[in-house]
């Protein structure tokens, strides 16, 4: 498994050429992890899902049938983010790379957050100053979704010392680094939402095992050291079911307790059951995948997943703007159709319209190399 240095953004948060020469063109790859592409494409459609169906499913009666669809929907595709860490560790962690690529990684990842938060600044201020903007981006960031790569450049400042760690940890090693991350660290705060008597003192600090860490090192793990079986597929398909029912469950007590307001308590990507979903859908379709070594797949439904891998952190990057673009309509069209139905429409065409977009950027040198 091997990843193309000439598309690094594309490679780790969300695309990626796979060449196994660690170079050239991402639009001619000689290798690809093809259950990464297939994560690649359920994570960038999720995150399109998370951004639509919450404000969506806020402006519903209470507790009616679309908003129980609503609310169980929006918490379905919370796994999205934690599963794009995981590709980026699954890919990141195998290998110990020179200080210099991390800081080309690095330098690119700057590029495309510069850009995209100079461009929706012009896009969504009717002012404009260079103090005004400066100050945003470094304080709150100019367009909520672009947070990711604010985390991301954390993550690629660590790396160095993460594939390092990587390289010398053992299957004990690592039920030691998941107990106390998903045990401890992201389990807390969900046991602290019930009971806030069981948070403990801000001074206790476990600052390795963060969430975001604790993804990275899961992807890797999952792809690299662990054995996937049948078995193990079934498990992880029941343990997601379970612990969406339990988000479920939890936001109709949090709506009970708290009379109708602050139900979402459960709304936080780095809590134990949102990881644990993200790892059970990277199980599935890695067993899937490999299952199906052997056998002789469709190469035109290869050749739309590969674009489609290709194109998500492009289409992560503009997706908001057509999310604004497309809303009233969304909402017309919800006037005279059913919500769901609407809803589906609008994020399929969402969808559509992000990848053409970014199909289309790519096509440019300077986009290809960012996108």
């Amino acid at each position: 498994m091997h990843q193309s240095e000439g598309s690094c953004q594309a490679s780790e948060i969300a695309g990626g050429s796979g060449r196994p020469d660690g170079g050239g063109a991402p639009s001619q790859p000689k290798q690809r992890i093809r259950y990464l592409d297939t994560l690649r494409v359920i994570a960038i459609a999720f995150v399109l899902v998370n951004h639509t169906v919450g404000p969506w499913m806020l402006s519903l009666p209470d507790q009616t049938l679309n908003w129980w669809f609503g609310v169980t929907y929006f918490f379905m595709c919370k796994f999205a983010v934690p599963l794009f860490v995981m590709i980026s560790g699954a890919l990141l962690l195998r290998k110990t790379d020179p200080y210099q690529k991390t800081g080309r990684r690095i330098v690119r990842i700057v590029k495309a957050l510069v850009l995209f938060s100079v461009f929706y600044y012009f896009v969504n201020q009717t002012s404009y100053s260079l103090i005004d903007f400066v100050d945003r981006f470094w304080h709150a960031g100019i367009c909520a979704p672009l947070w990711y790569l604010y985390m991301y450049l954390g993550l690629l400042i660590m790396l160095p010392l993460l594939q390092r760690l990587a390289s010398v940890m053992r299957n004990r090693d690592y039920l030691y680094f998941f107990a106390i991350s998903l045990g401890i660290v992201n389990l807390l705060p969900v046991v602290a939402a019930f009971s806030p008597s069981f948070e403990p003192t801000s001074y206790f600090q476990l600052p390795l095992f963060t969430g975001f860490v604790g993804m990275f090192f899961g992807g890797h793990y999952l792809a690299n050291v662990a054995k996937v079986t049948r078995r193990h597929a079934v498990i992880a398909a029941v343990v997601f079911l379970v612990c969406l029912a339990f988000l479920v469950a939890s936001t109709d007590y949090f709506y009970q307790v708290n009379g109708g307001k602050g139900y979402l308590a459960m709304d936080n990507r780095t809590f134990s059951p949102i990881m644990l979903m993200a790892a059970c859908v990277f199980v599935v379709v890695r067993w899937r995948e490999d299952a199906r070594a052997g056998r002789p797949a469709s190469s035109a439904a290869q050749h739309v997943i590969r674009e489609l891998a290709l194109c998500s952190f492009g289409i992560y990057l503009v997706h908001p703007y057509f999310v604004t673009l497309m809303k009233p309509y969304f909402v017309q069209a919800a006037a005279s159709a059913p919500d769901v139905f609407a809803l589906l429409v609008y994020q399929l065409v969402l969808f559509a319209v992000s990848f053409a977009a970014t199909w289309l950027l790519r096509l440019i040198p300077p986009g290809r190399d960012i996108l």
